[in-house]
């Protein structure tokens, strides 16, 4: 591209705490150290982007409805590039921290009957993603799950995984080793992180390991049932 600035609209940004909100970040801080220009638009409407986009510049867009439905409607009016980036599942992981479904995203697909509002939400997706110059997947998964789902375009679609340590390299030490070792958790917590699990891991691994300490660090629904 030779139009060196990017436009992100994102549902959740810094000092919101989540997965998507480092990701936008981190990305903006690399690519202004590279000399692009960047423009962050947090839940944006229809008049923040059309205010936002100039000709020849592309769109990075969280893959959410609330997004993706300012993205359509500027769209309409102004022409521009647009990546959609999908990194979660929205249906799914609403059910699960509404206590209606508790189980993997390949059975809630499998499983679930779709209302009038939420096929209307199917419907928006679906138009945001095959108008997409790219779509950008965290995961194959997703892809797999998608590309029926909304009748997409292979062609189109694109990975760029989270980067994972290569333990295949590393010697695996006994924690015993480490009597003050401090494991860390970051990160919004809802029930679909399943951090309650963790929890009891942890106190069954402390029992051998009294020297362990577990920290979690941010903010959500689950915080006060996970303080209990």
């Amino acid at each position: 591209m030779n139009n060196r600035r990017l436009v992100i609209a994102t549902s959740i940004y810094p000092p919101d705490v989540g997965g998507p909100a480092a990701y936008f970040a981190s990305l903006r801080v690399a690519l202004e150290r590279r000399g692009w220009t960047i423009v962050v638009l947090i839940r944006p409407n229809f008049f923040m982007v059309a205010a936002a986009v100039r000709k020849g510049d592309t769109v990075l867009a969280h893959g959410t409805p609330r997004v993706l439905l300012a993205i359509l409607l500027a769209r309409a009016f102004k022409r521009f590039r647009l990546v959609v980036r999908i990194g979660g599942d929205f249906f799914w992981e609403r059910a699960v921290e509404g206590g209606a479904f508790w189980g993997t995203l390949r059975s809630f697909y499998r499983e679930r009957r779709f209302g009038l509002k939420a096929r209307a939400v199917l419907w928006l997706l679906g138009r945001a993603f095959r108008s997409s110059d790219a779509l950008v997947f965290t995961s194959e998964l997703l892809s797999e799950i998608y590309r029926p789902l909304f009748r997409l375009d292979g062609r189109r679609v694109h990975f760029v995984v989270h980067p994972l340590p290569d333990f295949s390299r590393r010697r695996r030490i006994s924690p015993s080793a480490f009597p003050g070792a401090r494991l860390n958790y970051a990160g919004r917590f809802l029930k679909l992180k399943n951090l309650s699990l963790l929890l009891e891991v942890f106190a069954t691994v402390r029992k051998r390991y009294p020297g362990l300490v577990l920290k979690l660090v941010g903010e959500g629904p689950e915080r006060q049932s996970l303080e209990a």
